[in-house]
């Protein structure tokens, strides 16, 4: 699968979540700066990390818990600081 085919699937999961909420946590990651600071293979690990379920998925972004079960800790703490960056009160972030 290429990069470009990667960024896609991951777009479309970023906006396929079952909560608003969830979705607008997840927005920051359909950005191609956002995407440019990610490898290939923490591309492919952040779609497989995407595929968690909605809930689980956002307790964990929300309350900043340690990586879920099947992410690697290093994708974990790098995805949470592009979501909570922009999500956070104070951001310099526009949106």
């Amino acid at each position: 699968m290429t990069r470009e085919e990667i960024i896609r699937k991951i777009r479309h999961q970023t906006f396929r979540r079952s909560t608003l909420e969830l979705e607008l946590l997840l927005a920051r990651l359909t950005d191609d700066e956002t995407l440019s600071r990610f490898s290939d293979t923490e591309l492919v690990e952040l779609n497989s990390a995407l595929d968690l379920d909605d809930v689980e998925l956002q307790k964990a972004l929300l309350t900043r818990s340690p990586a879920p079960a099947g992410v690697r800790p290093e994708l974990w703490e790098k995805l949470l600081a592009e979501v909570i960056s922009i999500n956070s009160p104070g951001s310099n972030h526009a949106g």
